[in-house]
């Protein structure tokens, strides 16, 4: 969603409770460095599964301690976007849903074609 050298993002302070599709700034172990991905899923007891928009390697487990801030709003192409809008929700689920049906697609095809 966001290109490293021209867009920008307003992180603000954490909230108790985080949701699904935030995007968050987190520490990713073991190597400690920090990272801008979605919550794709809520595992409980202060556990998130997250992942980049277009990527489809996930970081399980990543506790509530290891986020330091949430993405409010970013700027992308020079237009403004807050994580309210409408446009943004419905880009958010879009992009998990096409992250799960290209998962549920490469799991058939590999069990038919193994």
């Amino acid at each position: 969603m966001l290109d490293g050298t021209t867009d920008t993002v307003v992180l603000s302070k954490k909230p108790d409770v985080l949701k699904k599709y935030d995007v968050v700034l987190y520490k990713r172990k073991p190597d400690d460095s920090l990272v801008l991905h979605r919550i794709v899923k809520v595992m409980g007891d202060s556990l998130y599964c997250m992942c980049g928009d277009h990527q489809y390697c996930f970081d399980n487990n990543v506790s509530y301690d290891d986020i330091y801030a949430v993405v409010t709003s970013f700027t992308h192409r020079g237009k403004r976007y807050y994580n309210t809008s409408f446009a943004y929700v419905v880009y958010t689920r879009l992009i998990l849903f096409k992250k799960n049906t290209r998962i549920f697609i490469s799991k058939i095809y590999h069990k038919l074609f193994k």
